[in-house]
């Protein structure tokens, strides 16, 4: 009797060993992932909630930044938006008296709500009227970035310099201009 009570007994062993088992890869370790998964997602979320309300403090000074961005970008009829980038690489070539070369106006057009113009213009001159031209576009009112700058030297000691620089500006499309 005893060797039969023994083999109940490892058989009842093995048995829960196995539901052990079976538990473990069934029950606890889903829980463990999911659980995981839910921390990781509450996180993310918590992250979110920081982030939009940061936005909702800083609302008021978003939308103004928004407005004047707007109200600096190019005008919304295409021959007077391409006489802003004009009168902008005048004055930018008066104040660093830099030879401009040429200027070519792209426009690009957008699905969204908005078209780009696209300049490209080649200047020559020494490297301090290429750096206050350099300048002159940066701090220009006119809401316009720097796409690609190419400076290369004209002469073997560097003192005559050719830059290629290209740049755009946004203009905005009214709604009702779309359809």
């Amino acid at each position: 009797m005893a060797t039969r009570n023994r083999e109940r007994l490892l058989l009842v062993v093995a048995i829960l060993c196995l539901a052990g088992l079976a538990g473990d890869r069934l029950i606890v370790t889903p829980c463990l992932h999911f659980w995981k998964y839910r921390a990781e997602e509450i996180t993310r979320l918590n992250k979110t909630l920081s982030r939009g309300h940061l936005l909702l403090t800083r609302e008021r000074e978003i939308r103004e930044r928004w407005q004047e961005m707007q109200h600096d970008a190019l005008s919304e009829d295409a021959s007077q938006a391409e006489n802003q980038v004009l009168k902008s690489v005048d004055r930018w070539v008066t104040a660093s008296r830099i030879n401009l070369v040429s200027l070519k106006q792209l426009w690009k057009n957008h699905e969204e709500h908005y078209n780009t113009l696209e300049c490209r213009a080649s200047a020559q001159g020494g490297i301090s009227e290429v750096s206050r031209f350099l300048y002159e576009l940066e701090i220009d009112p006119l809401c316009l970035k720097i796409e690609n700058v190419a400076i290369t030297s004209r002469d073997d000691g560097g003192q005559s310099l050719a830059i290629d620089v290209t740049f755009s500006g946004v203009q905005f499309v009214k709604k009702e201009d779309l359809s």
